[in-house]
C-alpha cells in the first residue's frame, strides 16, 4: 500500500457522534468554540445524570452527528459528551501542532467538567489525540476505547519526509477537485449512499488547510513512544468485513473467526508496549462501526465499563518495542 493510499484512508475514515436526548435526561450542556479562542474543542452533553461518563471524539474534520445511533443506546445509562475537534465546520482550527493542541483542549474540558473515571472514545484521526489523553496521568480518565486505522505505519526515520510529501501533494489539488476526491475515497469506506453524501459535505466544508496539516502530523507521529507510558486500560476495536466480501482469494477462504483473529493480531503489532489492554471485533462492518453496527459497539463499551469497575480483572498486554528515535514534524508526546 502506497503512502498516498495510507494518507487518503487516514484522511477520510472518520468517526462522529450524536445528539439524541430523552425526556428523562437533564438539559444538554454545551460549549462552543470561540472565534476569539481558536483551537479549542466544542462539546455537548447528552444522556443520563449519573453513570460513567463516555466522551466521544470524532475524527478531525467531522461533527458528532454520525454517532447518533450509538448515543441513543448509551445515553440511558451514561452521561455522553460529544466532542468536535478544531477545524470542523463552526469550530476554529487554531494552529499547529494540531494533535497536541486538540489534546490539551480536550484535557482541559475533562478536568473542568470533573469527568473522573470517564471512558474516552477515539476513531481514526482522533486516535492520536485520545492516546495523548491516556498517556497524561494528570487527566483523570478510567480508560480509552479506540477504533484505529489498521495500516502499518512507515518506519520512524521516513515519516517526516512522507508527511511533508503528502501535504505538498494535497495542497496541489485544485479547489474544484477537492470535493470529488473526497467522495471517491468515501465510497471505498462504506456502502451507505446517504452516509457518502453527509461525510463528503462535512469534509468539504471543514478547514482544508488545518485538516491537511493534521493528517501530516498523524503520518509523522511517533505514537509508539507514548504507549508504554499509558497506565489506564486501552480497548482496541477492529471492524471485520465478511471474508466472502473480500477481493483477495486467501481471505475469501477464511472463516469469520479466522478473519477476526487476523484483525486482532494486527492490532497487537500496531500497538506495542501496552500494559493493560483488551481487544474486540465487530463483524460485518466497515469503517463506520458506530453507524453500521451500533448495537454490538454499545455492548462492547458496556462490557468495558464493567471491566473497569472490577479491580481483579486480568487485562491483556502487548509485547514491547524498542522506542523510535527519529523525530517528525509533529511535536513529541506530552509527558
Amino acid at each position: 500500500m502506497t503512502i498516498t493510499r495510507i494518507a487518503i484512508i487516514l484522511t477520510l475514515a472518520l468517526g462522529m457522534a450524536a445528539d439524541v436526548a430523552t425526556a428523562q435526561t437533564p438539559p444538554a450542556a454545551t460549549e462552543s468554540a470561540s472565534t476569539k479562542n481558536p483551537g479549542r474543542v466544542k462539546w455537548e452533553r447528552r444522556g443520563a445524570a449519573t453513570g460513567r461518563p463516555i466522551v466521544i471524539v470524532p475524527s478531525f474534520g467531522l461533527s458528532p452527528k454520525h454517532w447518533e445511533k450509538l448515543v441513543g443506546l448509551l445515553e440511558s445509562n451514561h452521561p455522553v459528551y460529544l466532542v468536535t475537534l478544531p477545524g470542523a465546520v463552526g469550530v476554529p482550527a487554531g494552529g499547529p501542532p494540531y494533535l497536541d493542541n486538540a489534546a490539551a483542549s480536550l484535557s482541559e474540558m475533562i478536568r473542568r467538567e470533573k469527568l473522573e473515571g470517564a471512558i474516552v472514545v477515539g476513531h481514526w484521526l482522533s486516535v492520536p489525540v485520545v492516546l495523548r489523553i491516556a498517556a497524561d496521568e494528570s487527566v483523570p480518565v478510567a480508560g480509552v476505547a479506540l477504533m484505529p486505522l489498521r495500516v502499518k505505519p512507515p518506519p520512524p526515520d521516513v515519516r517526516a519526509t512522507l508527511a511533508a510529501e503528502y501535504i505538498q501533494r494535497t495542497q496541489a489539488i485544485q479547489d474544484d477537485m477537492w470535493k470529488p476526491s473526497v467522495r471517491m475515497t468515501i465510497q471505498t469506506l462504506t456502502d451507505d449512499t446517504a452516509l457518502h453524501d453527509s461525510l463528503q459535505d462535512e469534509l468539504a466544508a471543514a478547514d482544508r488547510a488545518a485538516y491537511t496539516a493534521c493528517v501530516g502530523e498523524t503520518l509523522a507521529d511517533l505514537y509508539e513512544d507514548m504507549l508504554p507510558r499509558i497506565r489506564v486500560p486501552v480497548l482496541l476495536i477492529a471492524n471485520v468485513t465478511l471474508p466472502m466480501k473480500s477481493d483477495h482469494e486467501e481471505i475469501q477462504s477464511m472463516t469469520v473467526g479466522q478473519r477476526a483473529q487476523m484483525m486482532t493480531d494486527r492490532l497487537k503489532t500496531l500497538f506495542p508496549g501496552l500494559r493493560k489492554c483488551q481487544f474486540s471485533t465487530i463483524r460485518d462492518a466497515r469503517m463506520f462501526m458506530m453507524h453500521e453496527q451500533p448495537g454490538p459497539l454499545s455492548r462492547i463499551l458496556d462490557r468495558f465499563d464493567k471491566k473497569l469497575a472490577d479491580p481483579d480483572f486480568a487485562w491483556d498486554s502487548t509485547p514491547p518495542q524498542v522506542p523510535s528515535t527519529q523525530p517528525g514534524p509533529a511535536s513529541q508526546p506530552r509527558s
